[in-house]
């Protein structure tokens, strides 16, 4: 093994293409004391590492895999993260310290110990609060200084990541979600006359929904690309390489969302609640160019939706057999979809047509 390459690090060709550039793009950087894999799910990353220094600092290596299919084209991906985390260099993102192009690595500051996702897994969101609301304040930051950038940055966003493919997408949700199977796992009333009220008040949402205005901005958002350092109680948003258009408010329900993926005894938590929705909106409203009441309502639907779709997808899998892999992801699914249910019927606004749907899924049959 080559000498520059720490003992106890594994001998792969990322290592030693990490080690010998390391010097160039980290100069000042004290002594290379270890190159370890970051966990991702209970196991190791395959493809990003953290640097541990003599001194203890930290610093992470990412490769992108797929940066060769976009290399020369607008959307590269490590062109695109580079230029979006230099531009927002005062918001909640790591700062980029170089670029190997030829292996698609990317050097980049190290910004926390674990991800929200984790912590929601071990505390209840009520003991996170202030957290929330560091990440929506970071998620707004975002929003904003995107926004301010989206005539530049609008020429970056991935193919097939446009207005009129998620709307496209969006509008494909009707017909998909079958409330008949919500009624009979959960045991809530299903006659004719509530199949006709509900499926037309399902289509009428998702209309609503999709007339808003949409943004620039990341395609990778879920809990586990939000970082959080306890030492210096800071959050830092991660994935930042593909952008597209969506609305804010499906982001920071992901955001928010714990899914406890290939995690013993993980489940679905929600970070969000009534008054962090609330001032959510206030603080939306100058750039977003809307009453801060309709953001909130806005959010609380989206939250709605990202919960029914999930528990959709799993009682399909339960029902059909069809997607094992989901199973294995999302285990202990009954459990799994208690706790969707109990997300389902927790008011955040006073949104009509969703507080209607809550009302319904908070029945005990």
């Amino acid at each position: 093994m080559d000498a520059s390459i720490p003992p106890d690090s594994p001998n792969q060709p990322e290592h030693a293409v990490i080690a010998e550039h390391l010097p160039i793009i980290l100069p000042e950087a004290p002594p290379l004391a270890q190159i370890l894999p970051v966990s991702r799910n209970q196991d190791p990353h395959p493809s990003v590492w953290q640097l541990v220094f003599s001194d203890g600092s930290k610093a992470i290596v990412k490769q992108q895999i797929f940066a060769p299919f976009t290399r020369g084209k607008p959307h590269h991906l490590l062109t695109v993260e580079t230029e979006v985390c230099d531009l927002l260099s005062e918001c909640a993102l790591p700062r980029i310290y170089g670029l190997v192009e030829d292996h698609g690595l990317v050097f980049m500051e190290w910004c926390g110990e674990c991800t929200l996702d984790d912590r929601l897994q071990i505390a209840p969101p009520s003991e996170s609060r202030i957290q929330t609301q560091k990440v929506v304040e970071g998620f707004v930051e975002i929003c904003k200084k995107l926004n301010s950038h989206s005539k530049r940055l609008s020429g970056r966003s991935f193919p097939g990541c446009g207005v009129q493919d998620t709307r496209t997408a969006w509008r494909g949700l009707k017909g998909r979600i079958h409330l008949d199977r919500f009624a009979a796992h959960y045991k809530l009333r299903m006659d004719e006359a509530d199949r006709f009220r509900y499926g037309t008040l399902l289509d009428l949402l998702i209309d609503s929904m999709e007339s808003a205005h949409l943004h620039l901005g990341p395609t990778d958002y879920n809990a586990r690309n939000v970082l959080l350092n306890s030492a210096t109680e800071t959050v830092c948003f991660i994935e930042f390489s593909k952008l597209g258009w969506d609305w804010p408010e499906r982001r920071l329900v992901q955001y928010t969302t714990g899914l406890g993926a290939r995690q013993e005894g993980g489940t679905f938590r929600n970070a969000l609640d009534t008054q962090i929705c609330v001032e959510y909106g206030e603080i939306s409203s100058d750039w977003q160019e809307e009453e801060p009441s309709t953001i909130t309502r806005r959010l609380d639907a989206h939250h709605f939706m990202f919960h029914l779709l999930a528990a959709d997808r799993l009682m399909h899998a339960l029902a059909s057999g069809a997607n094992p892999g989901l199973l294995e992801v999302w285990s202990e699914p009954i459990d799994r979809l208690e706790d969707l249910r109990k997300l389902l019927a927790t008011n955040l606004s006073d949104n009509q047509q969703v507080c209607e749907f809550r009302s319904w899924f908070s029945e005990i049959g």
